[in-house]
């Protein structure tokens, strides 16, 4: 119920996103009791064969959108690992062309905080097979404690 009780303020929740991924694939009953709970987060529901892509891309998005807000935040003086890398594979001819991009692309993300707050539910994943074997992808991932939150 995290989703439902925790606020930035009164518009903002906590979580901007929660994801909710049932071995069904679709709302089922228990994840319909959570629909009715969250009304300020967005809701999205992942199939558990598309989770491991999901949550792989979801990092991506992360680490971009973090680069980018704190580059924004250094006034565009000091680019971290990954903004270094986006501005030379970019290559702008110029500090308009640059900005353009940071702006469409934080226009495409449509995210209101940062960092960004992601809600993962798993639902009926007690024996799932992404989840046997310690060393399987989606173990590791949530093992690592910095993987989905903000550095």
């Amino acid at each position: 119920m995290a989703a439902q009780q925790q606020e930035l303020d009164e518009k903002n929740p906590f979580y901007e996103l929660v994801v909710i991924c049932s071995t069904s694939g679709q709302f089922d009953q228990t994840v319909n009791s959570f629909k009715d709970i969250i009304k300020k987060s967005k809701l999205v529901c992942i199939k558990d064969s598309e989770l491991l892509d999901w949550i792989k891309k979801y990092q991506r998005r992360v680490l971009k959108y973090n680069a980018i807000n704190e580059y924004i935040n250094s006034k565009f003086k000091d680019p971290n690992e990954e903004m270094q890398r986006i501005l030379e594979k970019k290559h702008f001819r110029n500090k308009q062309k640059e900005i353009e991009y940071i702006s469409k692309k934080l226009q495409s993300y449509d995210w209101k905080t940062y960092p960004h707050r992601c809600l993962l539910i798993l639902d009926d994943f007690a024996s799932h097979p992404l989840l046997k074997n310690r060393e399987q992808d989606m173990c590791r991932i949530l093992r690592s404690s910095d993987t989905l939150t903000s550095q």
